[in-house]
């Protein structure tokens, strides 16, 4: 008790200083897998960032009940088939044990996007990984409706995973297989809200000795004008050009000298052309991040938005994985579970 006390203590005065947290961790690990072959790449992420973290993992198949236009379902083929994917998946998770504190296996029946929030309600995850897309979509990017469900209907923390299509998947051997972020990207707007999504990248850079980059792009200055702007016009939108590019560049060296380590010192990316959600995107393919973390909303964002647009935007258009934190003060204590629109309730699992 005494030395729990002294760790509130110091994390009162850091705040007092505005020192960033030095750990910011999730408490439980939630990866929602099909049975295609992303699968294995999604469980892969879903298990190094719960050993960043030290937490539990789950890893949790939904066998979809909302089939509307498909023949009646045989209950021998389906007990057949559930038997069939639970072999698969325990062998996807006998390769995952290694380094974790628990991980375990769950198959649920029922809509898909109903059975990730209950199962993340009862489990106390505050972190689901899954796949941008189901494994057998024929969209190379973007996101499946399942996805849109889950940002909107869960408050907790999100990483979602791009997989193309044609990617050579194998099986995953052990932990020596697990994907080791080297060039973490992390996306501010000068906004409180966007650096709740700091302590956790420190984290993960820490563990897996990553690179940190600090992105901000300039917001686009808009002119009111019947014409083309004139002189005056121009040379006033570049004065404040000017004059954001200095204030971001002095924020984000404050963050640079918050956040470096002995090892590492964050490098800092100011972003002047085009519009900010496209060069972001460009951003991330000039820097070689194979990793983005940021906040839920930034500094536009609503409260009570489940996903801010820029964040919807490089989700889902990135080809990189994407880890979206938000609520991460409050961690598992917190009950992240809303519900999803109405359906039709789920049979009782079988696990």
């Amino acid at each position: 008790m005494i030395a729990k006390t002294g760790e509130q203590n110091q994390t009162q005065t850091d705040r007092s200083r505005g020192v960033l947290p030095e750990i910011a961790e999730f408490r439980h690990v939630l990866a929602c897998v099909d049975t295609s072959p992303m699968a294995d790449t999604v469980a892969a992420y879903a298990c190094a960032m719960a050993q960043a973290m030290h937490a539990p993992l789950t890893v949790l198949h939904a066998q979809d009940t909302m089939r509307p236009f498909e023949a009646p379902v045989d209950p021998v083929a389906w007990e057949l088939s559930r038997r069939d994917t639970q072999d698969r998946l325990t062998a996807l998770v006998d390769a995952l044990g290694e380094g974790l504190p628990r991980v375990d296996l769950k198959l649920v029946d029922g809509p898909v996007a109903d059975c990730i929030c209950r199962v993340a309600q009862d489990r106390q995850a505050d972190l689901i990984v899954m796949g941008a897309r189901s494994g057998a979509g024929a969209a190379p990017w973007g996101l499946g409706g399942n996805v849109h469900k889950i940002l909107e209907g869960y408050s907790g923390s999100m990483m979602v995973v791009q997989v193309p299509p044609d990617m050579d998947h194998k099986p995953l051997a052990g932990a020596g297989a697990l994907p080791q972020p080297q060039r973490v990207m992390v996306p501010l707007d000068c906004s409180r809200r966007a650096e709740t999504a700091l302590g956790v990248a420190q984290r993960i850079a820490r563990v897996y000795g990553a690179d940190l980059v600090l992105a901000h792009a300039l917001p686009r200055i808009e002119m009111t004008s019947g014409d083309a702007l004139d002189a005056q016009d121009m040379d006033l939108r570049e004065q404040i050009t000017r004059r954001n590019e200095r204030v971001a560049r002095a924020y984000l060296d404050r963050i640079r000298a918050r956040t470096a380590t002995h090892e590492h010192i964050p490098r800092i990316k100011i972003l002047r052309d085009g519009p900010p959600r496209p060069a972001l995107l460009r951003a991330i393919d000039e820097e070689h991040a194979d990793l983005l973390v940021l906040s839920g909303c930034g500094e536009g964002g609503h409260t009570g938005a489940g996903v801010g647009s820029t964040a919807e935007y490089l989700i889902a258009h990135t080809t990189v994985p994407v880890l979206l934190v938000r609520n991460i003060s409050n961690g598992a204590r917190r009950n992240h579970h809303e519900p999803v629109p109405p359906s039709r309730q789920p049979r009782p699992s079988l696990s």
